[in-house]
């Protein structure tokens, strides 16, 4: 449902209120604020769809097994989880795998019945640039975990800016981004999760695209949030706004990597959850791919600021915004 920039406004205004509050002193506070009690459960809801994201890295440490494998070290974390470098025996064999712990909130009872549906179409996705989804199960507390291929690379934003990567570099890796995409799209998967943080690129140039085909199935939930669903700053309006979903909402979400990959900046600033909500609500368009050239974004990728702005319009402009 459509609502007028008032009630973003009060959202807003109640949303920024209460972040700084313990949950304790949030429904008083909401309710000397607010007489609205649907509008103060939305912000609750959105406040705690915040918590997930900012507290996901800092979940109690992990036990030394999570069903048969054995965890080395946390490699990551996200509001869809914490991933962790793991490795099990088999055959007489040690192997090595990432194993993410899903948070709690992302899969409900029929996840597994879920996952065991669609793991033959998952793990059929032979493709140089998607990792394999190879295993899934229950920890001894009951968290869903899910097993995939381990890659040994770095995030594709870090690596292209390490290496001070220009334009024509960086969209040699986006396409092997979109060939991926391209290739699960044709075998009727989505990813739903599109960032860099879930694209690594090994010492060789190769990229791997991470969790394909994940949040499909975990997404089903009907009670999961985009914020456990996806990450806000490269969900797609319809994520946001928790409507059907297609390829559509993947293209989306390459749009929002090539616009940071290219410009260091993202299509909508650092607008929060309810920005993002509101921004889709009013169909409002991304910021300009020139006009987020910083010094810092050309000199990592060994340009002036000038000469990046000038190689940025055109037709690369025109396709980011498409």
């Amino acid at each position: 449902m459509i609502q007028d920039e008032a009630h973003w406004q009060e959202l807003q205004r109640l949303f920024d209120l209460c972040a700084e509050l313990t949950e304790a002193e949030r429904l008083p506070a909401l309710r000397r604020a607010c007489a609205d009690p649907t509008l103060r459960e939305r912000v609750l809801a959105l406040l705690a769809a915040s918590a997930t994201i900012e507290s996901a890295s800092n979940a109690a440490p992990p036990p030394t097994l999570i069903g048969p494998y054995r965890i080395i070290r946390e490699v990551g974390a996200g509001g869809l989880g914490v991933v962790y470098l793991a490795e099990r025996m088999a055959d007489g064999v040690r192997l090595r795998s990432a194993l993410k712990l899903l948070a709690p909130s992302v899969a409900d009872e029929a996840f597994m019945e879920r996952f065991r549906r669609e793991e033959q179409t998952l793990a059929a996705l032979e493709h140089p640039n998607i990792t394999r989804l190879l295993d899934a199960g229950w920890s001894a507390d009951r968290r869903p975990y899910l097993v995939m291929e381990f890659v040994d690379g770095v995030q594709l934003d870090a690596h292209c800016d390490a290496a001070q990567m220009g334009v024509w570099g960086r969209l040699e890796l986006f396409l092997q981004i979109c060939d991926a995409v391209a290739y699960a799209h044709r075998n009727l998967v989505l990813h739903l999760d599109l960032k860099p943080s879930n694209v690594l690129v090994s010492a060789t140039g190769l990229v791997k695209l991470l969790d394909f085909g994940t949040s499909k199935f975990i997404r089903a939930n009907a009670e999961a949030t985009i914020a456990t669903a996806a990450t806000p700053a490269y969900a797609s309006p319809e994520q946001l706004l928790s409507l059907p979903v297609s390829t559509a909402s993947d293209v989306f979400g390459l749009g929002a990597i090539l616009f940071a990959l290219l410009s260091g900046g993202r299509p909508f600033g650092d607008s929060s959850v309810v920005g993002r909500i509101e921004g889709a609500t009013r169909e409002l368009e991304p910021g300009s791919l020139r006009r987020n050239v910083t010094p810092a974004a050309a000199a990592a990728r060994g340009e002036s600021e000038a000469r990046l702005r000038r190689l940025l319009g055109g037709d690369l402009e025109a396709i980011v915004g498409m």
